[in-house]
C-alpha cells in the first residue's frame, strides 16, 4: 500500500484539526481587516462559519469528536491555533461590547455563546429542510446582536 503522506491516524486527526483552525483564522483575519464596523464584522464572521461548515461539515465532525485524540506536538499546535481563533473572535466580541457600554466579561461568555451555536449547528443542520446558510446567518447575527443590546440592564441585575 502507497503511503498517503503522513505518518498514522493522529497526524491525519492533526491534519485535518489543524487546516479547519487554519481556514477559519485566514478566514476571520480577512473579514476583521475588510469590515471596519464591529457589527458588520460580527456579521461577517457568522456569515464565514457558517458557510464554511456547511461545505466541510465532515472536517468540524472530525474536529469535534476527534479533539481529544491528540497527544504532545500535535495537541499543542491545534491548542494554539484554537486559541488564535478564539483571540480574534472574542476581539470582535470586545469592540461591540465596548460600543454599548459592557464589560470585558461580557464580550469573553458573548464570544463563547456563539461558539456554542456555530460549533453545534453541525449537528442539527441539514440543507434542503432547514433554512440555507444566509438565513441562519441573519438570524443568528440579530439574536447575538440583541443580547449586546440588553447587556447593559441584565449585568446591573
Amino acid at each position: 500500500m502507497e503511503n498517503p503522506g503522513f505518518s498514522g491516524k493522529e497526524e491525519l486527526l492533526f491534519l485535518i484539526q489543524f487546516g479547519v483552525f487554519q481556514s477559519l483564522c485566514e478566514n476571520l483575519q480577512d473579514t476583521i481587516k475588510k469590515e471596519a464596523d464591529p457589527q458588520s464584522c460580527l456579521h461577517g464572521m457568522i456569515e464565514m462559519h457558517l458557510n464554511y461548515f456547511v461545505r466541510h461539515t465532515n472536517d468540524l465532525k472530525i474536529r469535534f469528536r476527534e479533539i481529544e485524540s491528540l497527544d504532545g506536538c500535535f495537541c499543542r499546535k491545534v491548542a494554539d491555533k484554537r486559541k488564535e481563533h478564539s483571540g480574534l473572535t472574542e476581539s470582535i466580541s470586545e469592540k461591540i461590547s465596548s460600543t454599548f457600554g459592557g464589560s470585558s466579561a461580557f464580550s469573553r461568555l458573548a464570544a463563547l455563546y456563539l461558539f456554542g451555536t456555530l460549533d453545534w449547528i453541525y449537528q442539527r443542520y441539514r440543507p434542503g429542510r432547514n433554512p440555507d446558510a444566509s438565513e441562519i446567518t441573519s438570524q443568528l447575527y440579530r439574536t447575538h446582536l440583541n443580547g449586546f443590546l440588553r447587556m447593559r440592564h441584565l449585568e446591573k441585575l
